[in-house]
């Protein structure tokens, strides 16, 4: 399978105690460092939108 880092964004989350903490991951594939989604901001997967603030302005700014 190829992976098109171009086309790619990286997003961590880690479970500490009873909160999720959202991190940005360093990951590289064939010498190409795969970009992170910025704390604060919201990324789509697969059509569902994820944004970590829960105010959703990105997806509700697109309907509008």
């Amino acid at each position: 399978m190829h992976i098109r880092v171009d086309k790619s964004a990286t997003l961590g989350i880690r479970k500490q105690s009873t909160r999720s903490i959202k991190f940005q991951p360093k990951l590289i594939i064939a010498g190409d460092h795969v970009p992170a989604v910025k704390t604060g901001d919201s990324c789509r997967y697969l059509g569902h939108y994820f944004d970590f603030n829960m105010s959703n302005l990105t997806h509700k700014s697109e309907l509008c």
